[in-house]
């Protein structure tokens, strides 16, 4: 079972954020499934990677656009990547250098945060990015 479902509440219109959202889910997923799993770090590692650098690739992608469009609520949804990134980077150093356990606490906040940020954030630029797109491909829910 998936630890995050995507549905069409988290789209946000624009089609390459859209994809890159979806990439992030499927990451998040199989990190879950691993880590329910059982399975060894030497298997769950590469998937913490994989998410972190998905979501950092992401950020800059959805910031970059943001930025293009002069979207007014930049400021603050790039201190909220910031942040995310913070947080979770921590959980990973710790995990990395054998302090603590990949717990479900990550993966629980990492769930939380992402379906949060979509349904709230990210809704909040998608009525701008519509009217805004310039070009970019819109796909409406």
């Amino acid at each position: 079972m998936d630890h995050l479902t995507w549905n069409d509440k988290y789209f946000v219109g624009l089609k390459v954020l859209d994809d890159q959202h979806l990439e992030l889910f499927a990451n998040l997923n199989r990190l879950h499934q691993a880590v329910t799993s059982g399975l060894d770090p030497s298997v769950t590692w590469p998937l913490i990677s994989t998410l972190m650098e998905a979501t950092r690739r992401h950020f800059v992608r959805e910031e970059e656009i943001l930025a293009e469009l002069g979207y007014p609520g930049l400021e603050s949804h790039h201190t909220q990547h910031l942040e995310l990134i913070r947080r979770a980077q921590s959980y990973c150093t710790r995990y990395r250098c054998r302090e603590s356990p990949l717990s479900p606490h990550l993966l629980n906040f990492l769930r939380d945060w992402f379906a949060h940020h979509l349904q709230t954030s990210d809704h909040a630029y998608a009525t701008w990015c519509k009217e805004h797109a310039q070009g970019q491909e819109v796909r409406v829910p």
